[in-house]
């Protein structure tokens, strides 16, 4: 398992959240198309504390490149497949139906199961983004 490591400060723990501060990577901010605020240096994260954790301790935080590979499928690929899906599959049965402008409909069926696949992925999404976030990894370093 591959995993992406960064350093981060607890500055707050209540209500069984603990909201971590880290830098981010030199990477971040550099292209200036970035519409999440790259001017700021520091980034805050809520994660649920699994071990017992104090304000001002440092921890590493790392993501499970598998689970956060999975979530990006499930964002990219799910509508994509829909789409074309769509296309293709409406466009076979309406030449077999001998439509007179199949191309165009083809398109509108993908367009619409496009947007019912955006509907589940984001319905998915809110589903387990309010459970515990387990693609992070977080250890205590001191």
């Amino acid at each position: 398992m591959e995993e992406n490591e960064s350093i981060g400060r607890v500055i707050k723990i209540e209500n069984g959240q603990m909201l971590i501060s880290m830098k981010r990577d030199s990477a971040c901010g550099s292209c200036e198309s970035c519409a999440a605020g790259c001017e700021s240096k520091e980034h805050i994260i809520k994660a649920k504390p699994r071990a017992n954790y104090n304000v001002g301790d440092l921890v590493s935080i790392k993501v499970d490149s598998r689970k956060m590979l999975r979530g990006v499928m499930m964002v990219y690929l799910v509508p994509l497949l829909a789409f074309l899906l769509g296309i293709f599959v409406s466009n076979y049965i309406f030449s077999k139906l001998s439509f007179k402008v199949q191309d165009f409909y083809s398109i509108i069926i993908g367009v619409v199961l496009l947007l019912i696949s955006l509907v589940i992925v984001k319905a998915y999404d809110k589903k387990y983004s309010k459970g515990d976030n387990d693609l992070l990894i977080i250890n205590k370093l001191n």
